[in-house]
This record gives C-alpha cells, sequence and structure tokens, in this order.
C-alpha cells in the first residue's frame, strides 16, 4: 500500500489530485450505473471520496471502500434470497441521495481533514468512529433481514415490519458490533496508534452506540405518517399510489432519517472525540 501511496502522491499537483478524480469519477459512474446512487448520491460520493483519499491516502480510502462494499453486498444477499422488505414504509428507495451519502460521510471527511493538517489521533477517531457508525447502523438492518424473528420496537418492544426505523433484530444488534469492530480493526492495521487495544475499543464501542441511538432516535423521534392505502405506518410523506399527503402520526418533523443517520453519526464522533482528547 505504501508503494501505491508513493506513485500516486508523489506526482506533482495537480497529476495526482487529477488520477484521484477520475478513478472516483470511475466508482462514482459505476455505482450509478448499478443504481446504487441516484445522480445526487453519485456526486457526493466523489467529493467525500477524493476528501477521504487526499487526506488518509490509500488507507483511509479502503475503509471506505470496506464500508460501500459491505453495505451493497447484505443488500444484494437479501435481494438474492428474496427476503421480503416493505419499501413502502421508507421514504426513499433502494437508491442513496446527496443527502444520505453526506450523513454518513460528512462527518468522516472532518475527521479526515483534520488529520491531515495535525496528524493527532483524534481525526484518526473521529473518521474511524463516524465511519464504524455508518457501517454498524447500515449492517444491522440489512443483516437483521435475515432474522427468522420479526423486528421489535425498541420504543414499545412490539413487533414490527422489516424496513421501519426504530426496529431491531439480535441478529442485526450483533452485525452491528461485530462491523463496528471490524472497522476499529483496520483502523489499528492501517494507522499508527499510540494505545491500539484503546483505540480499538473507542472506534467499536463509539460505533455500536451511535448505531443504538439511530434505532432510539426512530423510534421516538423520527417523523413518521400513517398510510391510508396500506392500512399502515411510513415513513413517506406523500402516498405513493395517490400522491395525497399522508396523515401526521408521532415524531418530529424536521426529524427525517438523513437528520437521524446524521445526528447517529455526531454522538459517534463527539465520544470519539472525548477519548482522543485524552489520548
Amino acid at each position: 500500500m505504501e508503494i501505491l501511496n508513493s506513485l500516486i502522491f508523489s506526482l506533482d499537483f495537480p497529476f495526482s489530485l487529477l488520477i484521484q478524480f477520475g478513478a472516483m469519477l470511475l466508482l462514482g459512474l459505476l455505482s450509478y450505473y448499478r443504481k446504487w446512487l441516484n445522480v445526487s448520491g453519485a456526486l457526493a460520493a466523489i467529493f467525500v471520496g477524493i476528501c477521504i483519499l487526499w487526506c488518509m491516502k490509500l488507507q483511509g480510502f479502503v475503509i471506505l471502500l470496506y464500508f460501500f462494499a459491505m453495505a451493497n453486498l447484505f443488500s444484494r444477499l437479501s435481494k438474492k434470497h428474496n427476503i421480503f422488505i416493505d419499501t413502502t414504509l421508507e421514504k426513499k428507495g433502494n437508491q442513496r441521495d446527496g443527502i444520505q451519502v453526506l450523513a454518513n460521510g460528512g462527518l468522516a471527511c472532518l475527521g479526515a481533514i483534520l488529520y491531515l493538517t495535525s496528524s493527532t489521533v483524534t481525526g484518526i477517531l473521529i473518521f474511524s468512529a463516524s465511519m464504524a457508525e455508518a457501517i454498524s447502523d447500515t449492517l444491522a438492518g440489512d443483516v437483521g433481514r435475515f432474522s427468522p424473528h420479526q423486528p421489535f420496537s425498541i420504543r414499545t418492544h412490539l413487533p414490527v415490519k422489516k424496513g421501519l426505523s426504530g426496529g431491531v433484530t439480535f441478529l442485526g444488534l450483533l452485525a452491528g458490533l461485530l462491523s463496528s469492530g471490524s472497522v476499529a480493526l483496520l483502523t489499528i492495521l492501517f494507522f499508527k496508534c499510540k494505545a491500539s487495544a484503546v483505540c480499538f475499543t473507542v472506534i467499536t464501542f463509539s460505533g455500536f452506540i451511535g448505531c443504538i441511538v439511530d434505532s432510539f432516535l426512530g423510534a421516538y423521534y423520527q417523523i413518521h405518517y400513517w398510510d391510508e392505502s396500506s392500512s399502515s405506518i411510513t415513513e413517506k410523506e406523500k402516498d405513493s399510489i395517490t400522491g395525497e399527503k399522508n396523515e401526521f402520526v408521532r415524531g418530529l418533523k424536521w426529524m427525517d432519517n438523513d437528520m437521524v443517520n446524521f445526528i447517529s453519526n455526531l454522538v459517534a464522533v463527539i465520544i470519539a472525540s472525548a477519548f482522543g482528547f485524552f489520548l
């Protein structure tokens, strides 16, 4: 990896940046072609990718690719095994848009920039905690779909439909914890931390707590509506068939899924930053 870093980043400006932009453009076009991202999502992913690649070299970029690959892998596996997900519950479709990408990767960029400018462990922890929370939340939902048991609401403890915010499974929570730990493991392998065991624990703990916060916010504060057509709770403001506005049921009107993702990611970053201050 160091050899590739030397080849890419030893080039004079702007050639190094052009190579990075070209690589991210290809990945963005591939993601759009495979319908993983829409146009705004692909553009946001290109921005996030260049930022992390420029600031944290290939080590940080590999962690970003790891998150992206795992998220799409389990999404495809659930479709391949015909796992039923009521997509009418979700505000947006399967394609991630720019807001979703930035909600999961914006704070990681902040950590990458801090690492570039200060070379402190705090920058590494912010970046990795953000990535750990993103993959923990994503895989908790995707792997949880394979659970033989119905998800239960973290608020009411009653069974809920798969795909509804605030619903959790024990299998999903285990996947969230392990995936957060996997990002922590990659971090201590790729970056020099003075206290590797402490860094591993901080990143794993921060990412998983962020995942729990995501479910908590989704259950208690995320906006939900009543869809008369399907006679069910939904995150969609308008009926997908008639186009009429659905009836507001509960939550804060400004707390949609993107805001929940951002706040959860922010909580993970704040926890990691607090430990980074002492390290």
